[in-house]
């Protein structure tokens, strides 16, 4: 009578690995929280709060002015979120009790807290501080009474106070 041979539906066949990712990489660049697009991600080291043990945590930067940080890249339960809007970020040398040669450190002063990471090379320590600085410049634009953003964080000559003599070089 031919009901046993009729074709699944379109929608509930299996995609082929390639288009399984293809959909998974756009979903993720459509992965709103609240509206909230993502501008930036991937994996760093983030030092524990109470255990001083560097752990590998998936960062989000989200449009709003916040990072997000997961143990997996799902985006289903952040383990914390870090408002960036009033926060300072710094590159680090090495952290007070951890000198390791191998390690480019950045730090964020935020939420009465300083943050530590670790990112594999200077290149994504580099990408990581100016996409923070990229999205805290965007969002203070947006907060400004009818003035807009700047399209990238401010840079320039910084003079520094010399060590011997107490004048501005």
């Amino acid at each position: 009578d031919g009901h046993g041979d009729e074709k699944a539906p379109e929608a509930t066949r299996k995609l082929s690995f390639g288009a399984q990712l293809m959909l998974d990489t756009e979903a993720k660049k459509e992965v709103n929280k609240q509206g909230q697009k993502i501008v930036y991600s991937g994996w760093i080291f983030k030092k524990g709060r109470y255990k001083k043990a560097f752990k590998k945590r998936f960062m989000v930067l989200r449009k709003n002015g916040t990072m997000e940080y997961y143990k997996n890249e799902d985006h289903s339960n952040p383990l914390g979120v870090i408002d960036l809007m009033e926060s300072r970020v710094s590159r680090a040398r090495r952290l007070d009790d951890d000198y390791d040669r191998s390690g480019y450190f950045f730090r964020i002063w935020a939420n009465d807290r300083i943050y530590e990471f670790r990112c594999a090379n200077t290149k994504k320590r580099t990408e990581w501080i100016a996409e923070i600085g990229h999205l805290k410049a965007l969002n203070a634009g947006d907060k400004m009474d009818g003035s807009e953003g700047l399209p990238y964080p401010p840079h320039g000559w910084l003079e520094k106070k010399g060590r011997r003599k107490r004048t501005y070089k």
